[in-house]
């Protein structure tokens, strides 16, 4: 991921019309995902990996050797994000990102519990290193809490000094789920120490919370551990937002939770700042037959959620939640160029998609994995 510390002074140029910009998207409709609007007849000026210029005329950025997009008519959207799924259960991960990528999902945030309990952590580093390049981005986890259970278990798991250095991997965002919310609530000693690294590295820490409330549910969340896709109901989900943790609506091939908890949402008038939509995992079959997070917008939009809200919270939240919000989550100056064009916000089905500014999906097509 080129760091914006690396670009900022060619982006200020071919913003100021002084240098050209490598891409234009021009004449768009932009889903603005910070103010909720739909703006008309926007050009999207980008330079290398990120955009250095959206507005009304990106004409002064503009160049001969610039790869003009004609957008009229299309939707921008920033590219979408599952921010908590397991894709090492069925498929290769690569595979996986470039169906995603279809969806005009472009974000993967992965939890590979399974190629870690067979293989620990050079089964990780396989993993990590197999994601890279992949036509969709796939952050990583430290599974967590590994075994849940060793009376019952032989999975393997990561040595302190192995998670450490995980931690401190660019590719990697943080703890996977901490399954085991009573060895966290009993302050377990081997997962006080696992949660104190993770803190002490300003790592997100991601929930399983099924089962806990009250008090249970407290100690967890002032353990440092702030998002849980577990909720299967408004109940759930609430008491959750209401201590401040973020809430993954789960729709998945495991479990479809999402409309129990929009609906009320919605009917409720709730803020969705803190809500995000994620799969926990999506079968090949469920992925060709349902989609992905592009499903979990139309489910929203079909229960009455303003269009350019649901693209909110399937791109915005997860990274704001991530801490990458200055990176990706929206179409803007400076951010990363990952945009999705498509017909319809309703719809969400992806027409061209760029990662990076780089074209993989063209009218409905992969041309890049």
């Amino acid at each position: 991921m080129d760091p914006l510390s690396s670009s900022f002074r060619a982006l200020n140029a071919v913003a100021m019309g002084e240098a050209r910009a490598d891409l234009v998207i021009a004449g768009a409709r932009l889903a603005n995902v910070y103010t909720g609007e739909v703006q008309e007849g926007l050009d999207i000026a980008v330079a290398g990996q990120r955009i250095a210029y959206v507005g009304p005329d990106a004409s002064h950025a503009t160049g001969p050797k610039t790869r003009v997009r004609r957008a009229r008519g299309l939707f921008a959207v920033p590219g979408m994000a599952d921010p908590h799924v397991h894709i090492d259960q069925l498929v290769m991960p690569a595979e996986f990102a470039a169906r995603a990528a279809l969806r005009g999902v472009t974000s993967l945030f992965a939890d590979p519990i399974d190629v870690v309990s067979v293989a620990g952590a050079r089964g990780l580093g396989e993993f990590l290193r197999q994601c890279a390049g992949s036509a969709a981005r796939v952050f990583g986890a430290v599974p967590g809490g590994l075994p849940v259970d060793r009376r019952f278990s032989t999975a393997r798991t990561l040595t302190p000094s192995q998670e450490a250095a995980m931690l401190r991997r660019a590719d990697v965002v943080g703890l996977g789920e901490v399954f085991s919310w009573t060895r966290v609530t009993s302050r377990d000693p081997a997962t006080m120490r696992q949660l104190a690294r993770a803190l002490g590295e300003g790592c997100a820490i991601n929930g399983h919370t099924a089962g806990a409330s009250g008090k249970k549910l407290q100690a967890y969340v002032a353990s440092g551990i702030l998002s849980c896709h577990e909720p299967v109901d408004y109940a759930q989900a609430i008491e959750r937002l209401r201590l401040g943790m973020w809430v993954m609506a789960r729709e998945g091939s495991i479990r479809r939770d999402l409309r129990a908890i929009v609906s009320e949402v919605l009917a409720r008038g709730i803020d969705t700042s803190r809500l995000m939509f994620c799969s926990d995992g999506v079968n090949p079959v469920d992925m060709a037959t349902h989609g992905h997070i592009d499903h979990c917008v139309r489910e929203a939009v079909s229960l009455g959620m303003d269009p350019v809200r649901a693209y909110a919270i399937a791109s915005r939240n997860a990274f704001d939640y991530y801490a990458m919000g200055r990176d990706l989550g929206d179409i803007g100056p400076g951010r990363l160029a990952d945009i999705v064009l498509m017909k319809d916000l309703g719809a969400a089905r992806a027409q061209d998609v760029y990662v990076g500014g780089r074209e993989v999906v063209r009218g409905g097509r992969l041309v890049a994995r």
